[in-house]
């Protein structure tokens, strides 16, 4: 809205295909319907991206071996604290959120989440009930007590904490474009 404001050309909603030039020379953006010129572009779309391969980034080269889960969830007196909880190759944050619910996010090494567990009696009905979370003693206490908000729970593959580079070939990497941070 910033750069609208001040006299940016703004394409929203177009799927780029395609950055090829320079800082020095400019850039040429592709979309499906047309092509554009630009002295600058800002790569900010996110962790992972066709565009990525297009622009043969080299962080696609490496593992990325975690996958995280959200939702949102109700039956539990939470403090207006953070609880993380470790258990076998990963964690899992719980926070309060508005209207009494409580925001899980956990993340996991893929091989963990594949490996047979010692706990069949978690419950099968959400992401966030995955056996290997009730491996951890106080964490499952938590969990056995909690319901579903409808329609809040998702999953994020490919997650790499790999560094990227901040810039590649002159366009200008931000956000989880230009790399992610554990998310404590």
């Amino acid at each position: 809205q910033r750069a609208a404001a001040v006299g940016v050309t703004c394409q929203e909603g177009a799927l780029v295909t395609g950055v090829t030039g320079t800082l020095d020379q400019g850039f040429t953006v592709t979309t499906p319907q047309d092509h554009f010129t630009a002295r600058m572009v800002i790569g900010a779309y996110g962790k992972r991206s066709r565009l990525d391969r297009t622009l043969q980034r080299p962080f696609l080269q490496r593992s990325a071996p975690f996958v995280a889960f959200k939702g949102h969830y109700r039956g539990v007196e939470f403090p207006a604290s953070v609880e993380l909880h470790a258990f076998p190759g990963g964690y899992c944050g719980l926070s309060p959120i508005e209207e009494g619910q409580v925001n899980i996010c956990w993340i996991a090494h893929k091989d963990a989440l594949s490996a047979p567990t010692q706990d069949d009696s978690a419950p099968q009905t959400s992401p966030v009930t995955h056996p290997i979370l009730y491996q951890n003693p106080r964490l499952a206490d938590r969990l056995n007590t909690l319901s579903s908000v409808r329609g809040s729970t998702q999953a994020l593959t490919q997650i790499t904490f790999a560094l990227k580079e901040k810039f590649h070939h002159d366009i200008w990497m931000l956000g989880d474009t230009a790399g992610m941070i554990a998310p404590l």
